[in-house]
C-alpha cells in the first residue's frame, strides 16, 4: 500500500459526478443493534431532524453525487436489514450466500455501472457530511485503483471507492468477502490499493454502545448544544445535572419524563414520569407512564411488552 494521503474537500459542485453509490444494508448477519432494534440502523436519528440515512443523503448532495445513481442493497425477507425508502431506489441482494463483495459485483452488473463505484457500509455514521467530498475528490480521476478510506485514528471507515473493472474481478458465484478476499485478489491482479485518511471520523454504530458513544463524541449529548434536552439544568439526587439526549423532533415527550444520554427516534412517545437513561428508543416506540428504561434498546414497535433488550 502507498503512503496515506489527505485532500482538502473541494467545493460542492452543482453537476452530478458519474459515480455509482452502493449502500450495503443486507447480508446474512445483521449488526447487533439492528437486531435489537428490529430495524435498519439507517432509521436511527443522527440529528433532531435527520436520520442516519438523511445525513448520508446530505453528504451525497454536498459531494455532487446524484441520488439517481445510488442504490440501497437490502434483504427482502423482513429481517432487520430490510430497508424501503422513497429517497433511494432499493436493489434486493442477489442471494443470501454471496457475501458483501458478491452482492456488490452483482449490483454493478445489474446496473451496467462504469467508472468509479462508492461502496458504503450502512452500519456507519459520517460525523461531517463534507468529509465525503474530500474522499470523492481524491478518488474521482483514479483509474485502475481501489481507494480505502480510513478514520483519523487509522481504523477502517467503511468507505471504499473502486474502479468497476476491479469489482468485476469478483467471481460471479460463491460467498466473497471484501477485505479478506476481494482486496487481496485485486492487488495481485495489479490494481493499486490506496489508503485515504478522512478529515473526520466515520463512526461504527453496530452496537448500542458504539452508537451512543458516537453521539456523545459528536456533541449530541452536550447540554449547551441545540438538541432538545429533558431535565436540562435539573439536578439529580446525586447533585449532578442530567445529561442531554438526542431526541427526534417528531418524538413526543410528556411533562415529567426524564431522558438522559439516550437517543429517541422519529414518532416515539415517552409518557409522563417515565425515565430513560443510556438507552435507544426506536422510531414509533412507546414508553409507558412511570416506566424505567436503563441501558436498553426499545424496538421499533407499538407493543412494548415483548421488545426490551
Amino acid at each position: 500500500m502507498t503512503a496515506t494521503t489527505t485532500d482538502a474537500p473541494p467545493p460542492a459542485s452543482a453537476s452530478k459526478q458519474d459515480i455509482t453509490v452502493l449502500l450495503l444494508c443486507g447480508g446474512l448477519s445483521h449488526p447487533p443493534l439492528a437486531t435489537a432494534l428490529n430495524a435498519p440502523l439507517l432509521s436511527l436519528p443522527q440529528t433532531p431532524d435527520r436520520s442516519v440515512l438523511g445525513c448520508w443523503i446530505d453528504a451525497f448532495t454536498h459531494a455532487g453525487l446524484g441520488i439517481d445513481r445510488c442504490r440501497l442493497l437490502t434483504n427482502t425477507d423482513g429481517s432487520p436489514g430490510t430497508m424501503l425508502t422513497p429517497d433511494i431506489e432499493t436493489l434486493p441482494d442477489s442471494g443470501p450466500y454471496r457475501g458483501p463483495a458478491g452482492v456488490v459485483r452483482d449490483a454493478v452488473d445489474h446496473l451496467d455501472a462504469q467508472g468509479c463505484c462508492l461502496i458504503i457500509e450502512t452500519s456507519r455514521m459520517l460525523s461531517k457530511p463534507e468529509t465525503l467530498s474530500g474522499f470523492i475528490g481524491a478518488c474521482r480521476n483514479r483509474k485502475g485503483t481501489i481507494s480505502v478510506a480510513t478514520n483519523p485514528d487509522g481504523s477502517f471507515s467503511g468507505l471504499i471507492a473502486a474502479d468497476t473493472e476491479a469489482i468485476r474481478l469478483i467471481p460471479g458465484i460463491g460467498f466473497i468477502d471484501i477485505k479478506e478476499q476481494w482486496l487481496p485478489a485485486a492487488s495481485r491482479e495489479g490494481f493499486e490499493i490506496i489508503p485515504h485518511m478522512l478529515d473526520a471520523p466515520c463512526y461504527s454504530i453496530r452496537t448500542s454502545k458504539l452508537y451512543l458513544e458516537a453521539l456523545r463524541r459528536m456533541g449530541r449529548f452536550d447540554q449547551a448544544s441545540g438538541t432538545r434536552v429533558i431535565g436540562r439544568g435539573t439536578h439529580s439526587i446525586f447533585g449532578e445535572p442530567y445529561g442531554g439526549s438526542l431526541i427526534a423532533k417528531s418524538a413526543e415527550i410528556a411533562p415529567g419524563a426524564v431522558v438522559s444520554c439516550s437517543a429517541v427516534g422519529d414518532g416515539a412517545v415517552i409518557e409522563s414520569d417515565a425515565v430513560v437513561v443510556r438507552s435507544i428508543v426506536g422510531p414509533r416506540a412507546r414508553i409507558k407512564k412511570r416506566e424505567l428504561i436503563i441501558d436498553s434498546v426499545v424496538q421499533t414497535s407499538d407493543d412494548l411488552s415483548e421488545h426490551r433488550t
